[in-house]
């Protein structure tokens, strides 16, 4: 997965400084990050889609997140437009989240698949815990 992006991008040079840090470390790294904070204000007061004028016309668009199941350790996709998490086959260890080689190998995999025969873009990633601090 960093072979794919600008090894002098910002976004690179986060997650070479998070991928040896445990989880708790890389949420700290994360919430401090200015340039990221940054970007996200940058990127989100551009916002000004409308709502769809037919609910029933399949969206161009969604929102999608890749989530580590704290019960089984499962990786799931999750997206706006679909009824039910999608399994990705693919079980991280315990000691494994997001950042994890394993976990990267599968996002990147469905990023490859996704992209085939169609035109794909992805304007974000977010990293994530539940208000209460624990993992999702």
């Amino acid at each position: 997965m960093l072979s794919s992006l600008e090894p002098s991008s910002h976004v690179a040079r986060l997650i070479e400084h998070c991928a040896p840090l445990n989880s708790a470390q890389r949420i700290a790294a994360l919430e401090s990050d200015s340039e990221l904070a940054e970007a996200h204000a940058s990127v989100g007061m551009r916002g000004n889609t409308a709502p769809p004028e037919d609910i029933t016309v399949e969206p161009h668009f969604a929102y999608m997140t890749f989530v580590k199941s704290h019960k089984t350790g499962r990786l799931y996709q999750l997206e706006g437009c679909r009824q039910a998490p999608v399994d990705l086959d693919c079980v991280l260890g315990e000691d494994e989240d997001m950042l994890s080689e394993k976990a990267l190998d599968a996002v990147k995999k469905f990023v490859q698949e996704a992209g085939k025969g169609v035109e794909v873009g992805y304007s974000a990633l977010a990293l994530s815990v539940t208000e209460g601090g624990e993992e999702s």
